[in-house]
């Protein structure tokens, strides 16, 4: 008896030196992350948290260094005026109004095919409007769709910006983004205008950014214990492994995964494609009460769309373009709001799609779903010459 209580007295000593130990270990963890790897938004740059109010994500840390790598290879004379400042983790700014009384705004919104439009192509898309005393500016960010579009509207509002002209990038992706993973993480306000409000994830959901910290930072001297979040992180970071080795068979995350997210491409869902026009249908009114002049949505392929080797298992049957085109044969002149869809296509003789080519001759990037540069130089071109003949607005010209 007395040497069960000895092994007791020692499993239970250890056990405290062992959640001491974990705690110290902890705390040493959270303040490298939140005062030195991460200090940006929580010391420099409060500002984030307000525009989360609004949206659910904004763009990652590495964004700025990845754009600022890629712009050498773009040779884009027209760059963002505010690369240095911490705004960019919210926008790109390429061009300030000259005439403050009588400022004339474009936005391009997207998600990271958005962002690789306005980072790539700006001198085909906003060389002459720049010129011509605009306000430019990019929004893209990856994997927003039409509800953190919505949201970000509302946050510009905020800031007494006004676009007259919209270029929106609806992905393939976008489908499955505002019907599966944001629809319970979001609602639809009235005031001051109709928007959407995408609520910000809990840290523990699988994204490559930073959905909550900026709002939820863990403090390091907190007299709360943080052994048990810390277990939890490592957990997490264990399930994120774990669906990647396993190629998303075993998935014990709480988000869902890009198998879900594109399903209903796959699959015809009626209930989801419903759902989503009706997403598209408030988009649209939050740029109505936003007072914008003319919305260009703009739609593209996704490989499995269109390369033919592609196995019936993984083809994309199906394509959020259609959705796009009921959503602007209904409402295509709506109180002054003149709404357009540009569908573009891959010009075969440039970019044939031939046999197991996924890249359709250097169209989009191998492995992956994202143009290069030449494809969004493309891109921007052909959205560029339907403005031109469409806009009631010269200044693009």
């Amino acid at each position: 008896m007395n040497l069960s209580k000895s092994f007791l007295k020692i499993v239970f000593i250890n056990l405290v030196f062992a959640l001491v130990g974990f705690e110290i270990l902890s705390r040493f963890y959270y303040f490298y992350r939140f005062k030195i790897k991460e200090p940006l938004l929580i010391n420099s740059y409060p500002e984030i948290g307000n525009y989360l109010k609004y949206v659910n994500h904004y763009r990652d840390k590495e964004f700025r260094d990845l754009f600022l790598k890629s712009e050498l290879e773009s040779n884009n004379k027209l760059k963002p005026i505010n690369t240095n400042d911490d705004s960019f983790f919210i926008y790109s700014k390429f061009a300030s109004c000259s005439n403050q009384s009588n400022c004339k705004t474009v936005l391009l919104q997207g998600d990271s095919v958005g962002e690789g439009i306005g980072n790539h192509a700006s001198d085909i898309l906003f060389s002459k409007v720049s010129q011509n005393g605009w306000q430019v500016l990019h929004g893209g960010t990856t994997s927003f769709s039409p509800k953190n579009f919505s949201g970000q509207l509302a946050y510009f509002n905020s800031k007494g910006i006004k676009p007259d002209i919209l270029i929106t990038y609806i992905d393939q992706g976008d489908l499955g983004d505002d019907a599966i993973r944001y629809k319970n993480n979001s609602f639809f306000k009235n005031e001051p205008f109709r928007h959407y409000v995408v609520k910000p994830f809990s840290n523990e959901h699988l994204r490559f950014y930073n959905y909550g910290s900026g709002l939820n930072p863990v403090n390091p001297y907190r007299v709360k214990p943080l052994a048990f979040k810390f277990i939890n992180k490592i957990y997490n970071l264990f399930v994120v492994k774990l669906f990647y080795t396993t190629n998303g068979e075993i998935n014990l995350t709480r988000t869902p995964g890009w198998s879900e997210i594109t399903k209903p491409l796959i699959i015809k869902d009626d209930k989801k494609e419903e759902y989503f026009k009706e997403v598209l249908k408030n988009y649209i009114l939050s740029a109505k009460d936003l007072g914008v002049k003319e919305l260009y949505f703009v739609t593209m392929p996704h490989p499995r769309n269109i390369v033919d080797s592609i196995s019936e298992d993984r083809k994309f049957k199906y394509t959020v373009a259609t959705l796009v085109e009921d959503v602007v044969k209904m409402d295509n002149e709506m109180d002054n709001l003149k709404s357009y869809h540009i569908p573009i296509s891959i010009d075969q003789k440039l970019f044939p799609c031939k046999g197991k080519d996924e890249t359709c001759n250097g169209f989009y990037m191998y492995n992956d779903h994202h143009p290069e540069i030449l494809g969004y130089k493309y891109i921007g071109k052909k959205i560029i010459n339907f403005i031109n003949k469409n806009s009631d607005f010269k200044d693009f010209q």
